[in-house]
């Protein structure tokens, strides 16, 4: 079974080339190394994966995206993915961005913070006094 391979109507072959572009002009625009790196490691192992990724874009990312049980892996993917996409559509190799409408809310923080009571209470356990604003 062949697969069919998208004809780019822009100077790009195809989506490695695209890539291989984006990631150029991100570098030249000054973008940090760990930015760089980020870029790579999630979208050339999703391009290898993808191969009809051109032909259907949304179908390809959206379980990609969705894929990681780690909130912040999925955060990283989507945001990562939004960048690429909105290079592919501003370049013209994809006609809508697959990634219109996905929101990718930032992960919550951890909530175990303790109370200012929870801290008193300790404090006072340890025998330390409140003594006009200050520990004694």
């Amino acid at each position: 079974m062949s697969r069919k391979t998208a004809v780019l109507k822009t100077p790009y072959r195809n989506a490695v080339a695209a890539f291989d572009a984006f990631y150029s002009i991100r570098k030249a625009e000054g973008a940090a190394e760990a930015t760089l790196q980020l870029y790579k490691s999630i979208i050339t192992p999703f391009l290898q994966e993808n191969p009809s990724f051109l032909e259907e874009p949304r179908e390809c990312l959206l379980p990609f995206i969705s894929e990681p049980d780690n909130a912040w892996s999925r955060f990283t993917r989507a945001k990562v993915m939004k960048v690429f996409c909105r290079f592919l559509q501003e370049e013209e190799i994809l006609e809508i961005d697959p990634m219109k409408g996905v929101k990718a809310p930032m992960p919550g923080k951890r909530e175990n913070i303790p109370t200012l009571e929870d801290v008193k209470q300790f404090i006072g356990s340890l025998g330390v006094k409140l003594i006009s604003g200050v520990w004694s």
